[in-house]
């Protein structure tokens, strides 16, 4: 009995069902093209007395499992091994029935992913552990090469940083070749961000790993005698006979906000206490794209200035809305940097449920002589009209202290423009995230603006 509640407490942190503790319950490919090898392997430990035996796994036909063993002796572990098979583009998540013997109904788990493109490897089966062995470590060999679009020649001394979960995790200076070389970067899901003094600074978001390892990056000349235009947005292309992916630009005409504020100055004697509600678009409009990414960089900034006197909810929507951070005044950062970080999207948008959640959240917590305000982070894809009547809501609350401020990233000009109108009704204002840059600027000026004294 003492072994069992040991290993209980050890792995409260993991999903468990009974004697069974899974490694991931839902396990995200990232961004499927033709070179990834689209295998999941999830690890089932037994943490109970009794060994247990491993059924069947109820799957669709784009799915393929294996197991390493069917048999899982106590405190021992198996891996679990699926390949899917996409025949489409876009977003997919797909539902495994676990059936085992220590339960009567199966155990639900779920893999998901972005398909870029449809692989042309339509080998159905899931390999062998044999065929791939696994690998301790998720860590492989990445190499950029920053080059001149024109000349195609190397550019030493550019700075090229790759940001996920809202933080920057690699910094790096390219040596005289142009050449970076990692051989401890975990695969995964990155926005990169490389700039140089005499180039235009290109962000873009890519998804890397042993297949994909090489990634090359083209900057152009800084016009001379002009000012540095902003980083534009980009469009990937991977060839698919190549592990190297080619990163090429397009324009974008919006312009990163400028940040004003003292950065040192957040005292009590100059600014109000506030009281914000994050209302957090979480829709599958910001997934893959870097959107998200920049949302958590701008909030993870915030999140560091904050003080004791001020409180902070977030509330999420997608296909539903509900409270993720339920309010709490800013003694300690890290659940609201975890919160922050581990946020994901999918599903549909559901704009108007979204904001009355937080407003009801804003009132719940109404500081009187304090800056009350929702603030609203989309990337703009949702009705004004309908039965949630957002206009009338944002006029009603407005009148009765809440402010609506409105955070678009990487929206469209017509998106913006819905913003700005929304920010007016609501007495708030507007700011947008184009770039790293402005990320990392926006939220700190829109609440030191909202709450100066």
């Amino acid at each position: 009995m003492k072994r069992i509640v040991f290993f209980f407490f050890l792995f409260t942190s993991l999903p468990i069902w009974s004697q069974l503790t899974f490694s991931t319950t839902e396990y995200d490919y990232g961004v499927i093209d033709d070179g990834h090898n689209r295998v999941a392997d999830i690890n089932i430990k037994n943490t109970g007395d009794s060994k247990i035996f491993i059924f069947r796994a109820e799957v669709g036909k784009t799915l393929k499992v294996r197991y390493s063993s069917k048999f899982i002796a106590p405190d021992s572990s198996v891996t679990m091994r699926i390949k899917t098979n996409p025949t489409k583009k876009g977003d997919f998540r797909e539902q495994v029935l676990l059936h085992v013997s220590h339960k009567k109904k199966p155990i639900p788990l779920y893999v998901k992913g972005f398909v870029e493109q449809v692989p042309k490897d339509w080998r159905l089966e899931c390999p062998t552990f044999d065929q791939l062995k696994q690998q301790r470590s998720t860590n492989f060999e990445l190499e950029v090469l920053v080059i001149d679009s024109l000349t195609k020649k190397p550019i030493k001394d550019s700075r090229v940083m790759m940001v996920t979960r809202g933080q920057v995790t690699k910094d790096f200076r390219t040596n005289k070749k142009g050449l970076i070389r990692d051989d401890e970067t975990p695969i995964g899901l990155y926005y990169f961000v490389v700039s140089h003094d005499d180039y235009i600074a290109k962000e873009f978001v890519n998804y890397v790993n042993r297949h994909k390892s090489k990634v090359v990056v083209e900057l152009k000349k800084l016009p001379k005698e002009e000012k540095p235009k902003e980083p534009e947005v980009v469009v990937e292309k991977t060839t698919p006979t190549d592990t190297t992916t080619i990163v090429e630009q397009t324009e974008d005409k919006g312009f990163p906000p400028k940040s004003t504020e003292d950065k040192t100055d957040f005292s009590e004697s100059n600014y109000k206490p506030n009281n914000i509600v994050f209302l957090v678009d979480v829709s599958s409009s910001m997934k893959y794209t870097g959107k998200l990414d920049l949302l958590k960089v701008s909030m993870l900034n915030l999140a560091k200035i904050l003080r004791p006197i001020d409180k902070i909810t977030i509330v999420s929507y997608a296909s539903v809305a509900k409270v993720i951070l339920p309010t709490q005044t800013v003694n300690n950062t890290k659940e609201i940097e975890k919160i922050i970080s581990e946020l994901g999207a999918d599903g549909m948008t559901a704009g108007g449920k979204g904001i009355k959640l937080a407003y009801k959240s804003a009132l719940q917590e109404f500081i009187d002589n304090g800056n009350n305000t929702v603030i609203m982070a989309t990337d703009g894809d949702f009705p004004l009209t309908g039965p949630a009547n957002i206009p009338k809501l944002v006029k009603k609350y407005e009148k009765r202290g809440v402010k609506m401020s409105l955070l678009s990233i990487k929206s469209k000009p017509y998106h913006r423009k819905q913003m700005r109108y929304l920010a007016k009704l609501g007495s708030g204002r507007h700011a947008k995230i184009v770039d790293f840059q402005s990320a990392e600027n926006a939220l700190i000026d829109e609440i030191k603006i909202g709450s100066r004294k």
